[in-house]
């Protein structure tokens, strides 16, 4: 008597006088046992090893001829498939690949599990009442577990069965003593986990010894805001502290980045920015006792023009301060996007450019550095000087008060 019908997809290859058997589109790795009937050519060999989904071992070597592409039967003879012992332990073994833990789950019908089902560590439930009725088998006996919401000591197991449009999913939970339950009742879609003690919206942990505790410092708000030390983000990341706040990013064989990207539209459909869109800002603000000001120091880049590619990406920088008795932030030194510098102008002209007053170090001879080491076009005021013809090398020791400026060589009289 065979177990099923034949197996015969695929073809096979054999060669006279060789036990090894190949196949073309087999899958005999999931279909073959030791023992089977393999008939082709109107001969029979039985299995001896499967060795994939394309090669058996054959107990005798083949008697007919070498030939491919054959035609072929698998007849489940297999004495394995009728041995009790054999087919309890592979029922076993598909019961735990389906449980997923490595347990047997066994759903029963009767009032209590028989005791002669299942071994130490497998778990019976009952699901024809509510809530469901679980055991797990400790010590040869099965040992009822409380129903969820009741206050079960610490190592009491759960069986915990969800289901969404679409998904579902058992999972078996073991209550640490910290863990309460909200059972679903029927007809709803989900069971809820709470957790004893803890603020809504904050993100568990798992402790050092595998309890989940509830004193994360992460939050997140029913608006996908994330707190970091606060339970009120109010930006999309926000941390708190009370310590000096380092945020560090160590990078090993490579630079850190700190990428700021900006974009129009939206983000199903982004557009190129143009002139004058700020691209990103670097703000400090500060509590005045009642509350945390509006922006009163910046660094920020804007587009210095629209934006196209391949070629068309200009920036400038700005740097923004708020004078000293009063509450208006202006813009103070911009970098233009040729490189030139304006302090107190937003159009600088020049490498530098100072809309105002420019005050220089102040020297003696003696104290003035090389002129040679600074370069040519440098300037400095000095305040002994005793050589007052234009052009000429300054020296000291006088009384002078002067403008010089460095040729590379000599610091001249102006």
């Amino acid at each position: 008597m065979a177990l099923g019908a034949p197996y015969t997809t695929g073809t096979l290859s054999v060669t006279n006088g060789s036990t090894t058997v190949t196949g073309v589109g087999t899958l005999w790795a999931s279909v073959a046992e030791v023992g089977d009937e393999i008939h082709a050519q109107g001969l029979l060999g039985v299995v001896k090893t499967v060795t994939g989904n394309a090669a058996l071992e054959l107990y005798l070597p083949w008697a007919g001829a070498t030939a491919s592409g054959l035609s072929y039967a698998l007849l489940k003879r297999s004495w394995s498939r009728y041995d009790p012992a054999v087919t309890q332990a592979k029922v076993r073994e598909y019961l735990a690949a389906l449980a997923g833990s490595g347990a047997v789950m066994y759903v029963i019908s009767g009032t209590t599990p028989d005791v002669g089902l299942g071994d130490d560590g497998d778990i019976a439930v009952k699901i024809d009442v509510s809530p469901w009725q679980t055991w797990t088998k400790v010590a040869g006996a099965w040992v009822e577990q409380a129903a969820p919401g009741s206050g079960a000591p610490a190592g009491a197991d759960y069986l915990v069965k969800t289901a969404q449009a679409g998904l579902s999913a058992e999972r078996v939970v073991t209550d640490t003593g910290t863990v309460t339950w909200d059972w679903a009742t029927a007809g709803q879609a989900k069971a809820n986990v709470v957790l004893s003690g803890a603020v809504t919206g904050r993100l568990a942990r798992w402790g050092s010894a595998g309890a989940l505790g509830q004193t994360s410092g992460l939050f997140e708000a029913a608006d996908g805001k994330v707190g970091v030390g606060t339970a009120s983000p109010a930006y999309n990341l926000h941390v708190v502290g009370t310590t000096t706040a380092f945020n560090t990013t160590d990078c090993y064989g490579g630079m850190p980045v700190y990428l700021l990207r900006r974009a129009n539209g939206t983000p199903a459909s982004p557009t190129a920015v143009i002139a004058n869109d700020a691209l990103f800002q670097l703000s400090a603000h500060g509590h005045d006792g009642t509350g945390f000001s509006a922006r009163r120091a910046a660094i920020r880049a804007y587009a210095a023009e629209n934006w196209s590619s391949p070629s068309a990406y200009g920036t400038y920088l700005t740097i923004e301060t708020t004078q000293k008795a009063t509450a208006t932030t202006a813009e103070r030194v911009r970098i233009d996007d040729a490189g030139n510098v304006g302090i107190s102008t937003s159009s600088p002209t020049a490498p530098l450019h100072v809309a105002g007053v420019a005050r220089i170090g102040s020297y003696t001879v003696a104290t003035l550095p090389s002129a040679s080491l600074v370069g040519a076009g440098s300037l400095a005021w000095v305040t002994d000087g005793s050589t007052v013809s234009r052009l000429g090398e300054v020296t000291g020791g006088g009384v002078v008060t002067l403008l010089v400026g460095s040729n590379g060589s000599y610091w001249l009289a102006l």
